[in-house]
């Protein structure tokens, strides 16, 4: 989805992702100011875990925390300050978030697992 809307709302997907944020990234969509702009996004996981038995473990962390976009704004230019406002944020019906187990503060035990949570 990447499109004008009927009601002039500009639309990106989410399979428009990058997941570093560089200059050479081509943009997936171009706006001017004062555009609305809808962006579908992925949670931090990238809609791995699913169920309980998914395994964070699993997980490539080359492909966590995924971005929409990149997002070209016609006439801005570098060193330019661009202002959002978000409207709205509308969330799935789950999500997960990480819970990470860190070593305890005396050098024992602990570990830097991931454990996940489906909320």
């Amino acid at each position: 989805m990447n499109e004008l809307r009927g009601d002039g709302v500009r639309t990106i997907g989410r399979q428009h992702i990058i997941y570093a944020m560089d200059k050479a990234n081509a943009p997936a969509i171009r706006v001017r100011a004062g555009d609305i702009l809808l962006a579908e996004c992925h949670d931090c996981f990238g809609g791995f875990i699913q169920t309980p038995q998914d395994d964070p473990e699993d997980l490539d962390h080359d492909l966590l925390n995924p971005a929409t976009g990149p997002i070209y704004v016609d006439g801005a230019a570098p060193g330019d300050v661009l202002a959002v406002d978000l409207l709205r944020i509308e969330v799935d019906e789950q999500g997960c978030a990480p819970l990470w187990r860190e070593p305890d503060s005396h050098g024992g035990g602990g570990g830097h697992d991931v454990r996940a949570c489906l909320c």
